[in-house]
């Protein structure tokens, strides 16, 4: 390369564009975009490369200053960064009343920088978890990122001090292997079935996609391109090969696949770093040409289209109900775009204002100084005012919600979960529904509380071996409901006052379990004629799993799938949106509105506002009796007293 000192390098902004075009088009359109996600590490490759690249040009030039690097990270982060949240708080001030949570301890988090473990102790609990959605929930990515500049220098330390002991490959060599122990440690830490939140937030288990950029750097890229050219190395098919790949990738990587953690991310790694390289070595004739006018105003934004990206899209579902649509999904792109050059614009006035150009270097220092200090003032004006949102809202929050009610929905969850055990334990015993010995299909005789269901980021939806039919287990029940944590809070009340629904719900469930739970259900004879289903709340799902949950089930049966309730869940009419399509394409499936029947209802929820307290379960109860028509104990009249 002869890129001189501060030089940008050709293609990098082009392959910038690339990773957020794929993270953009994951959280607009997750369907048909699953793989989207991995522009993430695209991302810290290319912010591993340049540490070492720009690192080392500054210390060759006499340049490297520790203050002066922490300082050019802090006004490369934070100014576009207050601002987003201070936007973000202004949007929030309208949907305080409905708000599930307070947002000041995310905020520190954010804005210290350890946003991503926070998320993670945050996730922890499924309860904390649904309490915690929040259209800041992307910045673990900007928590990852600041801890990488924090520790670079004392890296770049190390770095130096084997500089002198052996060759700078050899060092990328352990930066190789320092990364696949990290790809290692996320398949190990991986286990299906539990909260991923570790794994994909990790500092140390997403360490391997920086590590690998910073290798990269250590390897003469520009020599051994020379030497390529002069065998003719096809590097330009080898290029657009790659970026064919990353296209496939985008478009059919599916995130429920446990193999996403256990080699794929990686892998795909190994096709982003291949793509730095063919840009680095190939800079006449494929770094300049990838940094085409379209690509290299979207990568030069990349950073403020990060930023605003889920903000916008967590605002249009909260203040439009077809936020899902083609059309508010476009409308919402262009949201995007549009705030984005605002903010980059404002990014560079902010910074472009303390540079000055003047013979007298004394007038020229003190002119700079005072622009720094004028800027330094605006935007701690601009935090405070962020800060002091967040306090009021959390306030107001604490105010209007009484979350020690979360302790009692537990102790009834538990309680309806040990219920649930005790049913299925005598359907176990239950000769004419017991599990015939020939059939191959896997049995589930209790949900244990404690024990969770599979994310979807965890394991993805089996495929039926057999069909009900195939199988000839006798059915004693005509109704058959299965639900998540919702249903689970409603059970006792379904069981005393609807006793003909067999009901199966469990904590955590998400839709990719559902012909799991349908074929254990059907094994032991309580599968009905006439399904309920309440699956959603947890997780977005796609129409192929519903599909299949559908096509398990069967056309002789009637299907009832509840709409999802979520007030500050992105997700939700994404989800209910799924469930109509679902019931447009099958004839034998109907929608029970739950979510527009209880849409101005708050007082029959707890603080979540999702989960149902006593009197949102009568509630719920009643609002599945009169819809499929199934009769309620009458009450008991009241006794006349004897006359005269």
């Amino acid at each position: 390369m002869t890129q001189k000192q501060g030089g940008r390098i050709a293609g990098f902004d082009g392959l910038r564009a690339i990773a957020i075009i794929g993270i953009v088009l994951y959280h607009l359109f997750p369907d048909q975009v699953p793989g989207g996600f991995l522009g993430v590490p695209l991302f810290f490759s290319i912010m591993g490369y340049l540490l070492v690249y720009s690192s080392w040009n500054e210390l060759r030039y006499g340049d490297f200053d520790l203050l002066t690097y922490y300082a050019k990270k802090i006004r490369r982060l934070y100014p576009p960064l207050i601002m987003t949240l201070l936007m973000t708080g202004l949007f929030m001030i309208p949907l305080w009343p409905r708000l599930t949570k307070g947002t000041l301890p995310e905020l520190q988090s954010v804005l210290l920088g350890y946003n991503n473990w926070w998320q993670i102790s945050q996730n922890s609990s499924y309860f904390t978890r649904i309490m915690n959605a929040s259209p800041l929930t992307h910045l673990w990515y900007l928590a990852l990122t600041m801890q990488y500049y924090l520790v670079w220098p004392a890296v770049f330390l190390v770095g130096l001090l084997l500089r002198n002991l052996t060759d700078k490959e050899d060092i990328g060599l352990l930066l190789i292997v320092a990364a696949v122990v990290s790809a290692v440690e996320m398949g190990m830490l991986y286990t299906p079935g539990e909260d991923p939140s570790r794994v994909y937030y990790g500092t140390d288990t997403r360490a391997f996609s920086l590590l690998l950029g910073m290798a990269l750097a250590l390897f003469p890229v520009d020599r051994i391109g020379v030497r390529m050219r002069k065998n003719r190395y096809p590097a330009k098919a080898v290029f657009f090969g790659c970026l064919v790949i990353t296209a496939v990738l985008y478009l059919y990587v599916n995130g429920t696949s446990a193999w996403v953690y256990r080699g794929v991310m990686f892998a795909a790694n190994i096709v982003f770093i291949a793509m730095m390289f063919f840009a680095i070595g190939w800079q006449k004739h494929i770094g300049i040409p990838l940094d085409n006018p379209l690509l290299k105003w979207i990568g030069s934004r990349s950073y403020m289209i990060y930023l605003l990206m889920f903000p916008v899209i967590y605002f249009f579902s909260q203040y439009f109900t077809d936020a899902d649509t083609l059309l508010m999904k476009l409308a919402a792109l262009a949201v995007i775009l549009a705030l984005s050059e605002i903010l980059w614009r404002f990014d560079r006035m902010i910074t472009m204002r303390s540079r000055v150009r003047s013979s007298n270097k004394k007038r020229a220092a003190a002119i700079s100084l005072r622009r720094k200090v004028q800027s330094f003032l605006v935007m701690s004006l601009l935090m405070a005012s962020t800060v002091l949102i967040a306090i009021a809202q959390t306030e107001r929050f604490e105010a209007s919600h009484n979350t020690s009610d979360m302790a009692l929905l537990e102790k009834e969850l538990a309680e309806n979960a040990a219920l649930l055990a005790e049913q299925q334990s005598e359907a176990v015993k239950t000769p004419e529904t017991a599990l015939p010995e020939a059939s191959s299909k896997p049995v589930e005789t209790e949900v244990p509380e404690e024990t969770l269901e599979p994310t979807p980021e965890a394991t993805p939806t089996p495929e039926p071996t057999q069909t009900p039919e195939e199988t000839g287990v006798m059915q004693t029940t005509e109704y058959t409901a299965i639900g998540d944590s919702v249903m689970l809070g409603a059970y006792a009340n379904m069981r005393q006052e609807l006793p003909m629904i067999w009901v199966d719900a469990a904590q955590s469930r998400h839709t990719n379990v559902g012909v799991i739970v349908a074929d254990s259900l059907y094994q032991y004879g309580h599968l009905g004629s006439t399904i309920i289903i309440h699956l959603g709340t947890n997780s977005r799902f796609d129409k192929e799993t519903g599909q299949q949950l559908i096509d398990y089930l069967g056309p002789e049966r009637t299907i009832y799938w509840m709409t999802c309730r979520g007030p500050s869940l992105y997700y939700i009419n994404d989800v209910n949106e799924t469930i109509r399509q679902l019931a447009e394409e099958n004839q034998n499936v109907s929608v029970l509105d739950w979510q527009g029947y209880s849409a101005e209802h708050y007082e029959w929820f707890y603080s979540d506002g999702i989960h149902l307290n006593p009197d949102g379960r009568i509630a719920y109860t009643h609002f599945i009796a009169d819809q499929l028509g199934l009769p309620l104990p009458a009450e008991e009249a009241p006794q006349e007293e004897p006359t005269g």
